[in-house]
């Protein structure tokens, strides 16, 4: 005699398979997405720090050579004034375009996973007021 599954238990079965697969995705997706970083701590830096308009002397505030790392993102917060964010090397040089944000908002940038150690920096984008700003950044990245 032969027994076989009715046509409920089938699509049952079926649909127990497919959400052990779709979970079983999602964790190795999150077991790979967790692997290149070491810590993701955010770090503040400069704090409602007033700048100078730019072009000016003070018109920009970095984290200073304590941050020096592999750089994950690179973050500014505006208060009165249109920011702008970015990155340098040891010796000040740039290796992208600064990217500005409005007044009263908070824009950040994603640092490449290069092997590179940067130092994260903001600024004033506004040529005739000075302005409160505030950054931060997430550290880092490993090999």
């Amino acid at each position: 005699m032969e027994t076989t599954l009715g046509p409920r238990h089938e699509a049952s079965v079926h649909r127990s398979l497919v959400i052990a697969l779709v979970l079983a995705v999602l964790a190795l997706g999150a077991w790979a997405a967790k692997g290149p970083v070491q810590q993701a701590s955010a770090t503040n830096f400069c704090m409602e720090w007033t700048l100078q308009p730019f072009g000016h002397s003070g018109d920009r505030c970095d984290a200073g050579p304590g941050s020096w790392g592999r750089l994950m993102t690179a973050t500014v917060q505006t208060f009165q004034r249109a920011g702008c964010v970015n990155y340098h090397g040891w010796y000040g040089e740039y290796y992208r375009s600064w990217a500005c944000f409005p007044n009263s908002s908070n824009g950040y940038i994603v640092v490449p996973h290069d092997g590179g150690s940067y130092i994260p920096i903001i600024r004033n984008n506004n040529l005739t007021y000075s302005g409160k700003f505030s950054g931060a950044y997430q550290c880092c990245w490993v090999e």
